[in-house]
């Protein structure tokens, strides 16, 4: 999850590198950003102080919508190019198949 934190920290900086803090930036321009995810996440030591303020609520906590996927979901794996379709990490075909991975 300290992955997560610093991946934030970084992208707050950069994206208020470009818009601003919200009072300057662009003219017409509004800026927004939210977390999305199937799950909402709950990292620990997560400090918003220093994102800017239109990058989380006013109670300082970040933006997070749910993502939902469809139950049919489909994915692009490596396949070995045999006929029986075998998945294979050093395969040099693609082929989609069903989205066996949890939400």
């Amino acid at each position: 999850m300290s992955d997560l934190i610093e991946l934030l920290k970084s992208r707050a900086g950069r994206l208020e590198q470009i818009f601003g803090d919200g009072e300057k930036g662009y003219p017409g321009v509004q800026t927004y950003f939210c977390l999305t995810s199937p799950r909402r996440p709950r990292p620990r030591n997560l400090n918003t102080s220093s994102w800017p303020k239109w990058m989380k609520k006013d109670d300082g906590s970040y933006i997070w919508m749910k993502l939902h996927f469809p139950k049919n979901r489909k994915t692009v794996t490596r396949w070995d190019g045999d006929a029986d379709g075998r998945r294979s990490a050093q395969g040099e075909k693609f082929c989609i198949i069903a989205y066996a991975g949890g939400q």
